[in-house]
C-alpha cells in the first residue's frame, strides 16, 4: 500500500502477495526450462560423445561411481554382462606404469584445478596385448564452490596411431644412432690415416733440411705429392660428412679473387705440364672488384677440384679458366667462373648424375683415373653454401665446360686479413722440458725431432698413465697430449693433472679433425689444439705462445710465403652498417673503450673465485669478439663462459683470460691506428 503491492481480498483477508506469487511461478517455470535444456544438452552431448569415441563414460564425484556405455568393450577383450562392474574391470586392466597419471588427474579435478583433460595410457587386453587409449573428459556439473560434481568423456582406441608413432621414434633413434656411428667412424678413420701421415709429412720435412742429391729431391717431392693427395681424399670425406650434418660453415672475410685463381692454377700447373696440357686463364674480367667478401678457402677448394678434374680427364689439348662479372650493384657482384677442357667428355646420361656422391661414369674410368667420386658432389654443395649455382655442359670425346656463379659483397683493402710470415730462430726452446704423450712411436719421433732441433729436452710417454708418472718425477714446462691412448686417454689424463696443476700448458695433439674436437679438448682442461699432420711453423708457434717464447719468433710482413693470421675482420660490421661508416667507427670506439674494463672485471671476479660472475662477464664480451671476428680467442671466451655456467674449472682460466687480454690489447692498438680518435 501507499505505492506498495496492489491490495485484493478473499473472505475479508487482504491478498498482498498475489503478484509476487505470479512472479515466483514465472521464475520457477524459467528455471525448469533451463534445467530441461541442460538435460537435453547433456543427452545430446552423450549421444555425440558416444558416436565419436569407442566408449562413452561419465563419473559422479558425489557417489564415486563411473558409468560405461559400451556393453562389450573390445579394448578390454572381455565379454561384458549387465552385472559386471566395467569401471572396476577397466581400472584393473590399466597398465601399472600408467595408473599414477590417472590418479593425479583425478585429484586435480577434486581440488577444482582443472575442468577438462586429455590423457594417453595403456590398457592390458584379455590376451595380454597392450592397447593405447585416448581418454578425454569435461566437467558438466559443479557445486556452488566451483568443484566438479560430474564429468563425462570418451575412450578412443589409438593403438594403431601410437604404434606408428613409436615406430617413427624408433626409426629416428636408429637414424641418430647411425649418424653418431658415422661420426665415430669418420673420427677413427681420420685418426688412423692422419697418424701415419703425420710421420710421413713430418719426417719428410726433416729430410728436406738435409743435403739431398737431385734424384733424392725428386723422390722427396714425389712422397710429398702422394701425401697431399691422400690428405685430399680424407678431407673430402670429412667435408662431405660436415656438409650433410649442417656443420660446415663458410667464412665472410676479405680476399683478392685474382690471387685465389692464380694460386689454384699454380698448384696444378706442374701436373698439367707433365701431361703436355696448356693450362691458361684466357679471360679475367677487369671489372671484378680487387677485394671481395667471402670464403677464399672454399672458393680455392672449388677451383682446385674443378681444374684438377679437368686436368685428370684431359689427355691432350688444353684446360682454360675464365671469370667475369655477370651482374653488379653498388655493393656486390655476381661472378661467373668457367673451367673448359678438351678432355674425354661425358655421355648425356651421366651428366645428370655427375653431382651424385661416389659417382663415376664407368668402372674403367675409376680404374684408369682414380678418385673417390666425391669431388663434384662436394663442389656443388660448397657452391650452394656460398649461395651460388653450378652447371655442366659436356659431350663425349669433345670436352667439358663447368660453369659456376657466386655472389660476393665488394670489399676494400681494410677487409683483407693481416699477412705475416714467422721466422723461427735457432734455440728458442733451449732449457725447456717438454713431455710428449702419444701411443704412436712415429708421432713421438716426429714431435721430438722437431722440438729437439730448437733446443728442447724431450721426455716421452706412451699413454696417459705413463704421463702422470713422468709428471710426478720431473719438472715439465709443457705437455703435448694425444687424445686416443690406451690405459688412460688424453682427456682423462688432463683432468687428473688439472686437479693438482692448474698452470702447466697442455696442448692436444690429435688426428681427429672432426667438428667439436677442439671444444672437447678445451672443456677437458687443455689450453690448445693441434691437428695431425701439422705444419711445423704452426706447431712451433703454438708451443712458443704457451711457453711465452714469442720473442724467438720474429714476424716479417709481406713475404711471398705468407701465413695468413688475421687479427680481426670488420666485414660483419660493414655488412650490418650498409655503408654507414659512422656506425662502424662508433662500434670500434665502444669496443676499444669498454672491453679492457670488462676484462679487468673478469680477472677480478676470477680472483674472488666467483666463476659465475666470471662467465657472465665473458658472455658480455663474446658478442664484441664475434662482431670483430677475432677468431683466435672466440673459443677461449666461450670456454670461460661455459665454465661459469657449469661452475666448473675449464683449464687454466687465468691463463685464458691473460691470452684474451693480450689479443684484445693488440687488436685495440691496431684499431686505433686504423680509426684514429
Amino acid at each position: 500500500q501507499g505505492g506498495g503491492w496492489p491490495s485484493q481480498e478473499r473472505n475479508g483477508v487482504p491478498l498482498l502477495v498475489s503478484v509476487p506469487y505470479r512472479l515466483l511461478t514465472s521464475s520457477f517455470n524459467r528455471a525448469k526450462n533451463v534445467q530441461q535444456k541442460l538435460k537435453q544438452y547433456e543427452e545430446q552431448l552423450k549421444i555425440a560423445l558416444t558416436n565419436v569415441g569407442d566408449n562413452y563414460w561419465e563419473h559422479n564425484f558425489e557417489t564415486g561411481k563411473t558409468f560405461f556405455s559400451t556393453p562389450d568393450n573390445t579394448m578390454l577383450g572381455f565379454v561384458i554382462d549387465e552385472e559386471m562392474e566395467i569401471a572396476k574391470l577397466w581400472w584393473e586392466r590399466v597398465h601399472p606404469d600408467d595408473k599414477n597419471q590417472i590418479i593425479e588427474n583425478d585429484e586435480k579435478y577434486k581440488r577444482g584445478e582443472i575442468e577438462q583433460h586429455t590423457l594417453e595410457y595403456r590398457i592390458v587386453h584379455s590376451d595380454d596385448t597392450e592397447h593405447w587409449v585416448l581418454d578425454r573428459g569435461v566437467v558438466i556439473e559443479k557445486d556452488i564452490t566451483g568443484k566438479p560434481l560430474k564429468i563425462i568423456g570418451t575412450h578412443i582406441d589409438i593403438t594403431s596411431q601410437k604404434n606408428l608413432e613409436i615406430e617413427l621414434i624408433r626409426e629416428k633413434e636408429k637414424a641418430e644412432a647411425s649418424t653418431r656411428s658415422k661420426e665415430i667412424f669418420l673420427a677413427n678413420m681420420s685418426h688412423e690415416i692422419r697418424t701415419p701421415m703425420n710421420a710421413i709429412v713430418g719426417m719428410g720435412n726433416q729430410l728436406a733440411k738435409t743435403e739431398l742429391s737431385g734424384q733424392q729431391k725428386f723422390y722427396h717431392q714425389t712422397i710429398n705429392t702422394a701425401a697431399d693427395n691422400l690428405l685430399v681424399i680424407i678431407n673430402d670425406i670429412l667435408d662431405l660428412s660436415k656438409i650433410e650434418a649442417g656443420k660446415l660453415n663458410v667464412e665472410k672475410i676479405g680476399f683478392e679473387p685474382g690471387k685465389v685463381i692464380a694460386n689454384a692454377m699454380q698448384v696444378l700447373m706442374h701436373k698439367a705440364e707433365e701431361k703436355g696440357l696448356k693450362l691458361t686463364n684466357s679471360f679475367c674480367d677487369k671489372r671484378i672488384s680487387p677485394v671481395l667478401i667471402g670464403d677464399p678457402y672454399r672458393l680455392n677448394q672449388v677451383l682446385l677440384n674443378l681444374i684438377s678434374n679437368a686436368v685428370k680427364f684431359t689427355e691432350r689439348g688444353f684446360v682454360d679458366v675464365t671469370c667475369e662479372v655477370i651482374h653488379e650493384s653498388d655493393d656486390s657482384q655476381i661472378i661467373q667462373g668457367k673451367v673448359i677442357d678438351s678432355g674425354i667428355g661425358m655421355e648425356k646420361e651421366f651428366v645428370q648424375k655427375l653431382f651424385d656422391k661416389f659417382s663415376q661414369e664407368y668402372e674403367s674410368v675409376s680404374r684408369k683415373y682414380g678418385g673417390t667420386g666425391l669431388g663434384m658432389s662436394i663442389c656443388k654443395q660448397l657452391i650452394g653454401l656460398m649461395g651460388g649455382t653450378i652447371e655442366v655442359i659436356s659431350e663425349k670425346g669433345k670436352g667439358t665446360t663447368m660453369t659456376f656463379r657466386i655472389g660476393f659483397k665488394k670489399g676494400t683493402i681494410a677487409n683483407l686479413p693481416v699477412q705475416v710470415k714467422e721466422k723461427i730462430t735457432g734455440n728458442f726452446l733451449k732449457g725447456k722440458i717438454i713431455l710428449v704423450a702419444d701411443d704412436n712411436e712415429m708421432n713421438r719421433l716426429v714431435a721430438s725431432t722437431i722440438l729437439a732441433n730448437y733446443g728442447a729436452r724431450i721426455i716421452e710417454a706412451s699413454n696417459g698413465e705413463e704421463a702422470l708418472v713422468v709428471m710426478g718425477k720431473n719438472h715439465i714446462d709443457l705437455i703435448l697430449m694425444d687424445i686416443q691412448m690406451p690405459v688412460l686417454n688424453g682427456y682423462d689424463a688432463t683432468r687428473i693433472i688439472r686437479e693438482s696443476n692448474k698452470t702447466i700448458p697442455i696442448i692436444a695433439l690429435t688426428a681427429n679433425a672432426v667438428k667439436g674436437e677442439s671444444e672437447n679438448c678445451i672443456s677437458a682442461g687443455m689450453n690448445d689444439y693441434i691437428t695431425k699432420p701439422f705444419k711445423e711453423e704452426v706447431f712451433l708457434n703454438i708451443i712458443a705462445h704457451w711457453l711465452k717464447q714469442e720473442n724467438g719468433i720474429k714476424a716479417k710482413p709481406n713475404d711471398d710465403e705468407n701465413v695468413e693470421v688475421p687479427l680481426y675482420d670488420l666485414s660483419t660490421l660493414h655488412t650490418i652498417s650498409k655503408g654507414d661508416t659512422s656506425f662502424v667507427n662508433k662500434m670500434v670506439d665502444i669496443f676499444c673503450s669498454q672491453t679492457p674494463l670488462m676484462i679487468q672485471q673478469m680477472k677480478e671476479a676470477y680472483r674472488k673465485n666467483n666463476l659465475e660472475e666470471t662467465g657472465a662477464i665473458a658472455h658480455k664480451i663474446k658478442p664484441s669478439i664475434d662482431n670483430l671476428k677475432i677468431n683466435s680467442i672466440q673459443q677461449v671466451i666461450r670456454s670461460i663462459e661455459n665454465a661459469g655456467k657449469k661452475q666448473t674449472m675449464a683449464g687454466d682460466i687465468l691463463t685464458q683470460i691473460q691470452l684474451i687480454e693480450d689479443v684484445i690489447n693488440k687488436t685495440i692498438k691496431k684499431l686505433r691506428q686504423e680509426f684514429p680518435e
